[in-house]
């Protein structure tokens, strides 16, 4: 060493950020494994784990080969980790157009607002479960999707309009198995309206498997008040509300629609009418049960089996005209105590019940009649 030269140690730290592959799944876990996807992804080959807890913006990512996934409880912290999130924020990509896997979010408490206006195909199923803050849902542009299941307690508004038809016979649930298509939605907030979703000439019976036991379409909204449904041919609906409901069979641009299975109501409808741009109705069977609907028309071109049971506030039933043409029917009525049945409305002669003028396969009667019914 020479002498009067003084030691200078020059100490470089280097901060490496998370190493990212787009070539196998991805993690992010903060803004700088974020800032990465952004840069380097066009495409994930595999998963994208969303675990961070801070406004996420992904615009660059185009697609993801596998699934975009919160799924709670972690192994390494338990489901305390994931509800405990102590501010809300954004995750957000302005040009995600494809997710060939599922989209699912499991108890995501912190996320306020997923924004994904390009997004068009979610090819598995989307699940949004318990994200207790979610409140804005933009998928604007998604046509094509597996399945649907939304429980959603604090949403206010959800752009999904342009829905077109499911893309899968077979999904892949998040524990594993697989199923046929389904829509699920269990809680919709403070949202005052599905109809956007529903109201199209959707036609889910092309990838539905006949084998399925559960109900295709299940809808039980806490403040929606209307729903117009315009789907065509279903394999079968179960709709109960929270709130008062009133249910409009057939949309704006629907002119046929079919139930290959079951139409069931229940509690917290109280009106089902028919739009007026419906020529034809055509129902395997009809269950009411525990509704709060005073007046019911039965509007259906053909129905195979009507259950009306158990409707307290039940007043009036008409059976229009077109129920001479019903074949074979099998009609039971019981256990709606105000029900009274007559072939005329009260107070004039309008006639508001025509039997069918073939052979039914069975009728069970017990309510209040007048003497000229049967």
């Amino acid at each position: 060493m020479l002498k009067g030269w003084p030691l200078v140690m020059v100490l470089f730290a280097v901060v490496q950020a998370s190493e990212i592959n787009c070539n196998g799944n991805v993690a992010i876990k903060n803004s700088e494994d974020a800032k990465n996807v952004r840069e380097n992804c066009k495409t994930i080959a595999g998963n994208l784990d969303l675990d961070i807890f801070e406004t996420c913006n992904l615009d660059g990512l185009e697609e993801v080969r596998g699934d975009v996934v919160h799924r709670c409880p972690t192994k390494q912290q338990g489901l305390d980790y994931c509800m405990d999130a102590s501010t809300t924020f954004t995750i957000s990509s302005s040009t995600l157009r494809i997710i060939n896997g599922s989209l699912d979010f499991f108890y995501y408490r912190g996320v306020e607002k997923l924004d994904f206006p390009q997004l068009n195909k979610v090819r598995q199923d989307i699940s949004l479960y318990a994200p207790y803050n979610l409140t804005h849902v933009n998928f604007a542009n998604l046509e094509y999707f597996g399945s649907f299941l939304l429980n959603t307690p604090s949403l206010m508004q959800l752009q999904l309009d342009k829905f077109k038809e499911f893309t899968s016979r077979e999904v892949l649930k998040p524990d594993g198995t697989t199923s046929g298509p389904y829509v699920n939605i269990w809680n919709t907030g403070r949202l005052e309206s599905f109809n956007e979703f529903f109201q199209n000439p959707v036609n889910p019976y092309n990838v539905y498997d006949n084998g399925a036991s559960n109900s295709f379409v299940i809808f039980y909204p806490l403040t929606v008040q209307n729903l117009t449904f315009g789907w065509t041919r279903m394999p079968s609906m179960e709709i109960e509300a929270k709130s008062q409901l009133t249910l409009t069979l057939g949309g704006p641009e629907t002119e046929e629609m079919e139930f290959e299975g079951t139409l069931q109501i229940g509690a917290g409808v109280t009106a089902i009418n028919r739009h007026e741009s419906l020529k034809n109705l055509t129902v395997q069977r009809f269950d009411l049960k525990q509704s709060a609907v005073v007046d019911l028309d039965l509007p259906f071109n053909q129905v195979t089996t009507v259950v009306v049971y158990g409707n307290p506030q039940l007043r009036q039933l008409r059976l229009p005209s077109t129920a001479q043409s019903w074949k074979n029917l099998d009609l039971n009525i019981g256990s709606s105590d105000n029900l009274l049945l007559s072939p005329v409305k009260d107070g004039s002669d309008e006639t508001i019940w025509h039997w069918p003028t073939g052979d039914m396969s069975s009728v069970v009667i017990r309510a209040n009649i007048t003497a000229d019914f049967l």
